[in-house]
């Protein structure tokens, strides 16, 4: 135990006198010559003692100070009491320095060896005698668990700390002991099963399930868990903490082991699954865990979300996902969203801020819906300053559109109780392009096609989420085809087409059959390539703007970091570039740094080898498996820069621990 007050012990004077012998002898078997030596030694001899000294007498005068103060509380009865207490009592000076202690202190906490100037903070776990709590503080010290209390005392102008301890140990143990082994409820499903069905050859399919369910049983029993299948593919796991914190810390290696199993055409199974921790009883455990694995397939499949309380943590999610090939759902919906519409007084349709073409182009098929298949009044709310997609807006104002497009505060003027309001190409009420008509609006349709995050639209009477579709617009041509084929007009189709395009990346990334199907009904309606790739045209400006960003860039685990110190508007540049920066050898993942609006911006982009949207949630963005994103308010472009590198940082390790725990399960076996 460290003191504060070790230059006043005994030993310090000794240890003086003997430097001053010794000095002495060095002068006499020196033959009395270095005289001049000898009185800088005694000099600084008699300074070190006369500091010693001063130190002393300070200190004595602090401590009868500090004594006094506390023996006029602590006087008589109440001191022999006070000795007598049965739990460990000490009492501080200012500076934190064991003044007094009863016998029960000296027996539990520090033996007497070490009493005199103790240091307390250090049994306190470096915390300061001043800063415990009303509430108490717990600690840990000599293997034993500790609440501590304080009091403080003041008389004139002297401040002690009347501490004690209550061992509660035993209490603590019997807690920790408790919540490890609490049942938790975890449901995991055969994500993609009804997909490999359809590409199985026959017989395969069962052989495949079997192994996932024997991986399944494999994998709980080895953590002492219970499992038992609920239905097709699904299964329900009981275990306690103890075991889900084991998963957790193996970034639940199951997914690794599931997706290793694979068609004979390689199409790897996955597994999603989702846990509760911390509800109040079993239903509601079920019920959160229910909710936890529909944000996981929400997410796009492949991974496991742990819920607790009300934040939930990620895990997996590194596959592309299967595309869903069934149009059921879409005819469902379509039903639903008509019945709505034709209910309605008006429609509202509403995107996300900066609204791109994808937004816009899913928001004008739904307007395209409303305002001619049901004759409705419809308005796309949109901010014509920040929207990304000027030349699609610009090009309806053209045709005499103007009108179809209004202001959030337009919108709010116009709002009724019986307003519709379709959310397209966001699900999250953070990023609405208006949060106040959100607020006014009764009746929410969600259409999105990102993967899902935590603060999603909870309350939508439809909420129709297709991780899996390429783009909004995809979806909206689904509906398109339901309910206002024969309205469709040229223009429209084309801004259908862009929103497709340009998330898909001219069909390079997310593009599955349905895919190509929605781009094939919108060439039967007249949609024209050569007017769609001009609304993707650059001005010369920005194009040189672009390229300066990529000159810039740096590799970092595989992943490019281009940044632009400068404020300006650069996000249509920041997009171009990170896909741009893709194209280069040896580049799995690209991310574009610029300062716009008060915040530093990211645009995140891959070929899907990376989730950049598990890397931009880690800096409070999201987005998709190949596009993502985030906004870093009140931070300069160095410390977003940092925060990224950070966060690429812990993806690697998260991936490296991931094969760390494969190879060593190979290696086991």
């Amino acid at each position: 135990m460290k003191k504060r007050i070790w230059v006043n012990s005994p030993i310090t004077i000794l240890l003086l006198l003997l430097v001053a012998f010794l000095a002495v002898q060095n002068y006499l078997l020196g033959g009395m010559k270095n005289t001049a030596v000898l009185i800088v030694q005694a000099v600084c001899i008699a300074a070190a003692v006369a500091a010693v000294v001063a130190s002393r007498v300070t200190f004595r005068r602090y401590i009868r100070r500090s004594v006094a103060a506390a023996g006029k509380y602590l006087t008589g009865a109440q001191r022999h009491s006070a000795e007598q207490f049965p739990l460990p009592l000490a009492i501080a000076g200012e500076r934190g320095d064991l003044i007094w202690c009863n016998p029960r202190f000296e027996q539990q906490i520090m033996p007497a060896a070490e009493l005199i100037g103790a240091d307390l903070s250090e049994c306190l776990n470096g915390h300061a005698v001043s800063k415990i709590p009303p509430e108490g503080l717990d600690i840990t010290f000599r293997n034993r668990m500790y609440t501590v209390f304080m009091y403080r005392a003041t008389r004139e102008n002297q401040y002690v700390y009347l501490l004690y301890f209550i061992d509660n140990t035993h209490y603590k143990q019997i807690a920790r002991d408790f919540d490890r082994t609490r049942p938790s409820v975890a449901i995991a499903s055969f994500d993609n099963m009804e997909e490999l069905s359809q590409l199985a050859k026959p017989g395969e399919i069962t052989q495949i399930a079997a192994e996932v369910e024997m991986k399944i049983e494999n994998w709980v029993s080895l953590a002492g868990g219970f499992v038992c299948r609920v239905g097709s593919g699904k299964y329900l796991i009981i275990w306690d903490h103890q075991a889900l914190e084991k998963a957790m810390s193996r970034k639940f290696d199951l997914l690794d082991e599931v997706r290793a199993i694979h068609l004979s055409n390689r199409v790897n199974a996955t597994l999603s699954v989702g846990v509760s921790i911390g509800s109040n009883s079993v239903r509601e455990c079920y019920d959160t865990a229910s909710q936890a694995l529909d944000m996981a397939l929400g997410r796009g499949g492949d991974q496991a979300v742990v819920r607790i309380g009300n934040e939930y943590k990620f895990f997996g999610g590194i596959s592309k996902g299967v595309e869903k090939r069934s149009r059921v759902r879409s005819r469902v919906v379509a039903n639903a969203l008509s019945a709505l519409i034709e209910n309605s007084s008006q429609v509202f349709v509403m995107g996300h801020r900066n609204s791109d073409l994808d937004c816009l182009g899913a928001a004008i098929g739904i307007w395209s819906i409303a305002a001619k298949k049901f004759e409705k009044p419809a308005h796309i709310v949109v901010d014509r300053e920040s929207t990304l997609a000027g030349p699609l807006l610009n090009a309806f104002i053209r045709d005499g559109h103007a009108d179809m497009f209004v202001s959030p505060m337009q919108a709010l003027s116009m709002y009724d109780q019986e307003a519709l309001l379709v959310i397209v190409d966001t699900h999250s009420g953070d990023f609405l392009e208006s949060r106040e008509v959100y607020d006014a609006s009764k009746q929410v349709v969600v259409i999105d096609h990102h993967r899902k995050m935590v603060n999603y639209i909870d309350h939508a009477v439809i909420f129709y989420h297709e991780p899996y579709a390429s783009s909004a617009s995809e979806m909206v041509t689904e509906l398109v085809e339901y309910l206002g084929e024969s309205k469709l007009s040229q223009t429209e189709a084309d801004a259908l087409l862009s929103g497709i395009m340009l998330d898909t990346k001219s069909f390079v990334l997310k593009t599955g059959v349905r895919t190509f199907e929605a781009a094939a009904f919108l060439r039967r309606k007249g949609a024209d390539t050569v007017e769609v790739k001009r609304l993707f045209a650059n001005s010369f400006e920005s194009y040189q703007r672009k390229y300066q960003l990529i000159a810039g860039a740096q590799i970092h685990h595989r992943m490019a970091v281009a940044v632009s110190e400068e404020e300006g508007d650069l996000r249509i540049e920041a997009a171009q570039a990170a896909d741009e920066l893709l194209n280069v050898s040896g580049v799995d993942a690209s991310f574009v740094l610029f300062p716009f609006g008060g915040k530093i911006n990211i645009s995140a982009r891959s070929f899907g080898r990376v989730n950049v949207q598990l890397i931009m949630e880690k800096i409070g963005g999201g987005g998709h498996l190949t596009m993502a994103g985030a906004q870093l308010p009140g931070e300069t472009v160095e410390q977003a820069r940092r925060k990224l590198f950070a966060a690429i940082d812990e993806f690697s390790r998260e991936r490296g621990v991931l094969a760390a725990n494969k190879a060593e399960d190979s290696a086991g076996s």
